[in-house]
């Protein structure tokens, strides 16, 4: 049970996972040139399983009450989208008005109606960087709102 919502369990197990996955993404993207971290991505696909299973035990005991799937939403509205686009609004239009990282920022700044939408992952295979760059991993936040919706 938890302190916000005693209904609900608590599964301590899940934190070691998190815990797990946290760890493999930072290795591999700090550690990537030694040959034996190659394998980072896996904590972002047990991010999403967990999200997905944590979502989802979310969404059926919340499925008897009335405003349970509008309360959802507006949860994760609140949640998500002020730091979303709080980061946009920096990393698009104040630092480079400022002349930072504005040869970094380019990619983005010239196809930032796909960030602002939701919609990067999809600039990414239209349009592919070939690189990673600074706000490179809003990525997975983009999945996870496409998912919710």
């Amino acid at each position: 049970m938890t302190a916000e919502n005693p209904n609900r369990p608590y599964y301590p197990a899940l934190d070691g996972l998190r815990g797990l996955a946290i760890l493999l993404v930072v290795v591999y993207h700090n550690f990537g040139f030694i040959n034996y971290f190659f394998f980072g991505w896996l904590g972002v696909d047990l991010f999403f399983v967990l999200s997905g299973f944590l979502i989802t035990d979310i969404l059926l005991r919340s499925r008897d009450r009335k405003e349970g799937l509008s309360h959802f939403y507006i949860r994760r509205v609140l949640r998500i989208f002020p730091l979303y686009y709080l980061a946009l609004l920096l990393f698009l239009v104040i630092l480079p008005g400022l002349g930072f990282f504005r040869s970094t920022l380019q990619y983005y700044v010239d196809n930032q109606f796909w960030l602002w939408t939701y919609l990067q992952n999809w600039l990414y295979m239209i349009k592919p960087t070939g690189e990673t760059h600074i706000i490179h991993h809003l990525w997975s936040l983009v999945v996870e709102e496409q998912v919710y919706i």
